[in-house]
């Protein structure tokens, strides 16, 4: 309302209690002396003119009191409304930033993930089996599931004639990729390694399944069926293979195998 709003209304009650009293001299006058004269009439008109204005006056300073208190109460809420408009637009802002942080965050995995595959490569080559296997560590550390790095992992180990080790790695590459013909067929080499003679058939029953023309898993089964006695079997992979290869290397061991296995009784 304000200080002049204030001041309006006790002057608006002055008047009134003014007006008041003017009207109860005239009453009183005229109950003492009979009739009123004009100026009695008069005064008495001014004492009720005085009091109607200063309920009008205090009416006419309450609704514009209203008028100005209502719309800064609109105000108010509105100022409260676009208030929490910014706080959301901020809360959003700062997920979207969230967000973008872990997203540069997991390339940045993926790209140290495959630095240290690509060394893993490099030392493989170099035939350094033990640091190869360091860096693929690495790369399975920060990108566990990435099939090829258990995979190579597991030919590192294979090298160095851990094939336990190995074993558990091409397990956790098929399981990642159950369609990988060479995890099967690697999977069957660590196997005949260790004697375990019929895991290594079925995987690569596996392989070959997956890949028909792969040569060198028909010489592997031939070989482990020959290693397990049944001739017969051993014959028949070891022909495909010849029949299949497509390297002089694996033709000769193959043929070479292929004799031996009709010597036997």
């Amino acid at each position: 309302m304000g200080i002049l709003g204030a001041i309006g209304i006790v002057g608006a009650i002055i008047m009134i209690f003014a007006g008041v009293d003017m009207a109860r001299i005239v009453s009183q006058s005229a109950a003492e002396g009979g009739m009123r004269s004009v100026a009695e009439i008069f005064y008495n008109a001014m004492g009720w003119g005085f009091i109607g204005l200063g309920i009008f006056c205090i009416m006419l300073i309450c609704v514009v009191a209203f008028k100005k208190v209502q719309p800064a109460e609109d105000d108010r809420k509105k100022g409260e409304e676009r208030m929490e408009e910014r706080i959301k637009e901020e809360e959003g802002r700062m997920e979207e930033r969230t967000q973008e942080k872990e997203k540069r965050k997991e390339q940045d995995k993926k790209e140290n993930a495959d630095t240290y595959y690509r060394a893993g490569e490099g030392y493989y080559k170099m035939e350094k089996y033990d640091k190869a296997i360091a860096y693929y560590d690495k790369a399975i550390e920060l990108n566990p599931n990435r099939a090829s790095a258990y995979y190579n992992r597991g030919d590192a180990y294979v090298e160095i004639h851990q094939y336990k080790k190995a074993i558990a790695d091409y397990d956790r590459a098929i399981e990642l990729n159950p369609n990988n013909a060479l995890a099967y067929y690697n999977r069957g080499g660590a196997y005949s390694e260790i004697g375990e003679n019929e895991k290594a058939i079925a995987d690569y029953d596996r392989a070959i399944e997956l890949d028909p023309d792969d040569a060198d898993a028909y010489y592997n089964r031939g070989l482990t069926y020959q290693a397990k006695g049944e001739v017969a079997k051993a014959v028949g992979d070891l022909e495909m293979c010849i029949g299949l290869s497509t390297d002089p290397e694996v033709t000769e061991a193959a043929q070479q195998a292929l004799r031996e296995a009709k010597k036997s009784p």
